[in-house]
């Protein structure tokens, strides 16, 4: 299966508008670390207007959205990269839990038309130097 390795840099250079989450996001840190980043992913998300939420293969990634969904109130709106049907099916369960409001979600099977319907949603003005600084960031699928 396609799988996005992001380390623990490389998230904190991500354009702050848009946080990216990964199941298992390459994080190779030590102990005095882990509390460290655990508070930047806390902070960080509850400050981005956008989620990119991919989860590739996993089962897990839908009772993690709905997680953001609620500790994010900032959160204008979510994407969910995914690569298999069954995520199609618990998409729906998604879309329907408490707490979403009217926030837009959507499901995608491709990287880059989730980001591209993340900053329509966003209106970004400046939509051609995030793509340049996301194509340096977020490394290709294996």
């Amino acid at each position: 299966m396609p799988h996005t390795h992001l380390s623990f840099a490389t998230l904190t250079q991500l354009h702050p508008r848009i946080v990216c989450m990964t199941v298992n996001e390459g994080i190779e840190l030590d102990v005095d670390q882990c509390r460290e980043y655990e508070d930047w992913r806390c902070d960080n998300v509850r400050q981005s207007y956008g989620l990119l939420l991919d989860k590739s293969s996993s089962f897990s990634w839908s009772y993690e959205a709905q997680q953001w969904l609620v500790r994010a109130p900032s959160l204008a709106v979510m994407a969910v990269l995914s690569y298999t049907r069954m995520s199609d099916l618990s998409f729906e369960v998604l879309k329907s839990i408490p707490g979403r409001g009217d926030r837009p979600m959507a499901l995608f099977h491709n990287r880059a038309n989730a980001m591209h319907w993340l900053y329509q949603q966003l209106e970004c003005a400046d939509q051609s130097r995030f793509f340049r600084e996301a194509s340096q960031i977020i490394l290709p699928s294996a």
